[in-house]
């Protein structure tokens, strides 16, 4: 699975006027990686479960994808994450994440390519989907490396969006947010 660190912390403190009116406290981040959301989500007072496949030394070592999903009423848990970007995985996670909000309160939130909601193969997770809630279109491009000493500084190649989606949205229109 790839490694990319959350390390560009304004573009987590971004999302969050769009979340916080929507997240219920409790937040699950299941690709922790070292804790950059995590940690922001329990600088924001929420009490934040942390998992990853890996031992990042951040968190509970767990798979996502094999966690299964809870009874309905079970279901305590938002989820923020930037989840691997290979895309059967990224695929994979989303629609994990969608099982475990659908018919609830709660939110999924993932950071992925601005144009992650292009092209029919997933039509599913947007317009075939009426749990698809947010779009929010980041204004500038994070940063997933650490420049070190003597390199070339070099502008990140793609743009970034986050994609909410709710349980219980019934349909509703989706929005398109702008991060500041």
């Amino acid at each position: 699975h790839d490694a990319y660190f959350t390390i560009d912390t304004p573009i987590i403190h971004a999302v969050m006027p769009f979340l916080e009116p929507i997240l219920g406290g409790k937040v699950w981040e299941p690709a922790c990686g070292v804790g950059h959301i995590s940690n922001i989500l329990a600088e924001k007072g929420c009490q934040v479960w942390s998992s990853d496949i890996n031992n990042w030394g951040h968190g509970h070592v767990a798979d996502f994808l094999k966690t299964p999903v809870p009874h309905v009423d079970e279901r305590i848990w938002d989820i923020v994450t930037n989840p691997p970007y290979e895309k059967e995985i990224c695929e994979a996670f989303v629609a994990h994440a969608l099982k475990h909000i659908e018919g609830t309160d709660k939110c999924a939130a993932f950071l992925l390519r601005a144009e992650w909601d292009y092209g029919v193969t997933r039509r599913r997770f947007f317009a075939d989907n009426p749990m698809f809630y947010q779009k929010v279109v980041l204004h500038r491009r994070p940063k997933w490396f650490v420049k070190k000493e003597g390199e070339k500084t070099q502008s990140p190649r793609f743009a970034y969006a986050w994609f909410i989606w709710r349980g219980n949205n019934a349909g509703a229109t989706p929005t398109i947010g702008y991060a500041r």
